[in-house]
């Protein structure tokens, strides 16, 4: 019988400190913040629910449009995150110059092909059958319109250069910079 207590003793001894110990304080900790973090989901899921109901949405996303730059938060994940990864890395090299159209007036160009290329680097804002807003990352906004066709889709990042549609006989662009018209000249002096 004592062997047998000795081996049970010795049992206990090695299942004993395989496995750390969760103590009360820490089980506590953990599960105030899980509380937290259900109540805080809870939350968010309630009131998006109720802004979609109520119609409430649109006023929503159209004051996270006016007040928020996507273009900014798009650099800053892309040069702070996604940088540390390295499939991540977006190495181009350009093959021509930089973009530039051939005025009509003062708001209509034309190009050298029937492709439209984006002007500076930023984030789809708008898109439609028609047009293409962009906001850049240096905050200017460009609008171009009269495409024949888009090749972009809503929140695409773009780099200067890269395809956003066609045109046909011409294409309006306009610009902006913290809510004033500025000139095509003036947006390619800022890229």
């Amino acid at each position: 019988m004592d062997d047998l207590d000795e081996i049970r003793r010795r049992m206990r001894q090695r299942h004993h400190h395989s496995q750390p110990v969760l103590n009360d304080r820490q089980f506590n900790r953990l599960y105030r913040w899980m509380i937290r973090l259900m109540l805080a989901g809870a939350l968010v899921l309630g009131v998006g629910t109720y802004m979609r109901a109520s119609g409430q949405g649109e006023v929503f996303t159209q004051w996270i449009s006016e007040h928020l730059s996507f273009a900014k938060y798009q650099d800053w994940i892309d040069t702070h995150l996604l940088s540390v990864i390295p499939f991540f890395h977006n190495e181009t090299t350009a093959v021509d110059g930089p973009v530039s159209y051939e005025a009509i007036d003062e708001t209509h160009f034309t190009a050298p092909t029937s492709a439209i290329s984006a002007i500076g680097e930023g984030v789809v804002i708008a898109a439609d059958e028609k047009s293409v807003t962009i906001e850049q990352t240096n905050g200017i906004q460009a609008v171009y319109g009269d495409l024949s066709e888009v090749e972009v889709a809503l929140y695409d990042h773009v780099q200067s250069g890269d395809l956003l549609g066609y045109w046909e006989s011409a294409f309006s662009l306009q610009f902006s910079y913290e809510g004033q018209a500025i000139s095509y000249e003036e947006a390619l002096a800022m890229a």
